[in-house]
């Protein structure tokens, strides 16, 4: 959904692309360092993946990711993961909602092939996930996304990788949605998967044809007025912590790849923004 999961709605479309979502980014001194948007889930018919992926890919020694992509398959981390998101005891999802949501949340379920009892105790962020990601298999996108893509193509080509933020951050970050109005969250929720399907195509497309002003248009603006706190936090903070990562890298003999979310390379606190606001130079692959 936009307002919570907003990094995962940009998909591959089908058509010719002019451009993709990769940027070559040059220092005053010629240092380069290249920026791509990622997808985190993708369909099969998807791959193979757009050339300035894999040109970005071959010219430089080290990937960069959100989070350790190592880290997000252990036990640990999903045992850690599910703690995070449970209510605390004696809690109940339906002490959070009023009675028409929760009713509405049990149809929306039930069409998934899930029981409401079974999100009982959990935050409404855990049932926000569950519903957007039942949707997206639904409609067909199971595949591992770009992340996951050139993770594995790392460890086989021997290249070394690194994170901008841990996995713990991360967990912090996806309990935080909805926290503070649980109501508004699930309602939200239920509205965006309704319009998933007629979403996803012109979100794929933008992301395709690295099309910033309709990325923005179509996935951050809507995020910014409807839930502009969900903005702050997953948008505007995370961009304000990862540029102090990005420009030491720059001074590095090595060339990094960094791969993060589509959204967080567009808009007025984009990455690519503040970068050329810096003085670097911006080049689209």
């Amino acid at each position: 959904m936009k307002v919570f999961f907003s990094a995962c709605l940009l998909f591959l479309s089908v058509g010719v692309a002019q451009a993709a979502s990769v940027w070559e980014v040059t220092s005053k001194d010629d240092n380069v360092l290249y920026l791509g948007g990622t997808l985190h889930l993708l369909t099969a018919e998807d791959y193979p993946l757009d050339s300035a992926y894999k040109s970005a890919y071959r010219l430089s020694d080290r990937l960069i990711f959100e989070t350790d992509q190592a880290v997000l398959e252990t036990p640990q981390f999903k045992q850690a993961l599910m703690q995070r998101f449970a209510l605390a005891e004696g809690e109940e999802l339906s002490d959070f909602l009023a009675p028409q949501t929760y009713d509405d949340l049990r149809t929306a379920l039930k069409k998934r092939g899930i029981a409401v009892e079974s999100m009982q105790g959990f935050k409404a962020s855990m049932v926000a996930l569950t519903l957007t990601m039942s949707e997206f298999h639904r409609l067909g996108f199971t595949q591992p996304g770009v992340d996951k893509y050139f993770y594995n193509l790392a460890l086989e080509d021997g290249k070394s990788t690194g994170q901008l933020e841990t996995p713990a951050q991360q967990l912090d970050f996806l309990t935080s949605m909805g926290h503070d109005n649980p109501e508004q969250l699930i309602r939200y929720t239920l509205k965006d998967i309704d319009q998933m399907p007629e979403m996803i195509g012109p979100l794929r497309q933008a992301w395709l044809d690295g099309d910033l002003r309709q990325l923005d248009k179509l996935g951050l603006k809507p995020m910014q007025q409807e839930y502009p706190r969900v903005y702050e936090v997953l948008i505007k903070e995370r961009n304000r912590q990862w540029m102090k990562q990005l420009i030491p890298m720059f001074a590095s003999k090595q060339t990094h790849f960094v791969l993060v979310g589509a959204l967080h390379l567009t808009g007025e606190d984009g990455l690519l923004i503040q970068l050329r606001q810096q003085g670097f130079k911006l080049k689209q692959l």
